[in-house]
């Protein structure tokens, strides 16, 4: 019997970035470079290849990769994120406006 990982399984990498403390009572404000450096180890680029206008679709974004963005962000910032909510995004700028009206909902 063979055993399929999760959607999203393969790409996922052992991150450094620290999770949320937020859940513990501690603050959480996700900076905008650890935006980027989800974004980056998500769709194997450079940091320096993204902008605010750098759209997700430019990334190769499709559904999987929203699931896992979204896994992603809200370990990042200590809340659930909606998938729903992340497929209206567009560009990074967005994406950085999300993240914060979330942080701010909490």
């Amino acid at each position: 019997m063979t055993v399929q990982a999760p959607i999203g399984y393969h790409r996922a990498k052992e991150s450094k970035r620290p999770v949320c403390g937020r859940r513990n009572g501690g603050n959480c404000d996700m900076t905008k470079q650890e935006l980027k450096e989800i974004l980056a180890e998500q769709f194997s680029c450079d940091e320096s290849e993204l902008s605010p206008a750098t759209t997700l679709s430019e990334l190769g974004a499709d559904q999987e990769d929203l699931i896992e963005l979204a896994w992603q962000l809200g370990e990042a910032i200590g809340v659930e994120v909606d998938e729903a909510r992340l497929a209206e995004v567009e560009t990074l700028e967005e994406l950085w406006k999300l993240a914060r009206e979330l942080e701010e909902e909490e």
